[in-house]
C-alpha cells in the first residue's frame, strides 16, 4: 500500500474531500486485510451490506477528520472512542441490526493500528506537546522525561 507515503499524504490532507479519499483507500486496505485474515482462518468474512453499514456509520461519524488527526498528532485509540460515539449515537444493541458490531470494532482497530504505525507528527504539534507537558508539571522526571504518543517519544 505504501503505508508512509499515503500515511504522510492523509496528515498533510487539507481539504475535507481529500481526506474522505484518503479515508476510502485506507478504509478499502484494512477490509482487504481482514478478508485476508479470515481466509487464513478459513472463516466466512462480511457481507457487502455489513460493509456498507459500516462505511456509512464510520463517514456519519466523520472518521476521515478523526483518522486526519490521528496521523498528524499521532493520536492513539482515535477508532475506539469513535467506535464509542457510533455505538452510543445508535442507541441500541448493535449486533441487533444491520451493523455488524464486530466487523466495525475490527476496522476501528485496524486503523488505529496503521495510524500509530505510520503517523508523522507536525514539529508544531511536537513542540505544543512539550510546552504541555512542562506547564503541567507532567515532565517532572518521573517517567524519565518522555512521553509516548503512539510509540513515538517526545523529549
Amino acid at each position: 500500500m505504501g503505508g508512509i507515503e499515503i500515511s504522510d499524504e492523509y496528515a498533510r490532507a487539507k481539504t475535507p474531500e481529500a481526506k474522505r479519499n484518503l479515508f476510502a483507500v485506507l478504509f478499502d486496505f484494512v477490509l482487504s486485510e481482514l478478508e485476508e485474515g479470515a481466509v487464513r482462518s478459513q472463516k466466512q468474512f462480511s457481507g457487502s451490506e455489513k460493509i456498507r453499514a459500516v462505511a456509512t456509520s464510520l463517514c456519519l461519524a466523520d472518521a476521515s477528520e478523526y483518522y486526519a488527526l490521528a496521523f498528524k498528532q499521532a493520536l492513539p485509540e482515535v477508532g475506539k472512542a469513535l467506535l464509542k460515539s457510533i455505538t452510543t449515537a445508535m442507541n441500541r444493541n448493535v449486533t441487533s441490526g444491520r451493523l455488524d458490531a464486530q466487523l466495525l470494532e475490527d476496522v476501528e482497530g485496524a486503523l488505529d493500528k496503521l495510524g500509530c504505525t505510520y503517523a508523522h507528527p507536525q514539529e508544531e504539534y511536537m513542540e505544543l506537546v512539550s510546552v504541555t507537558l512542562a506547564s503541567k508539571g507532567l515532565d517532572t522526571g518521573k517517567t524519565g522525561g518522555t512521553l509516548k504518543i503512539c510509540q513515538i517519544q517526545l523529549r
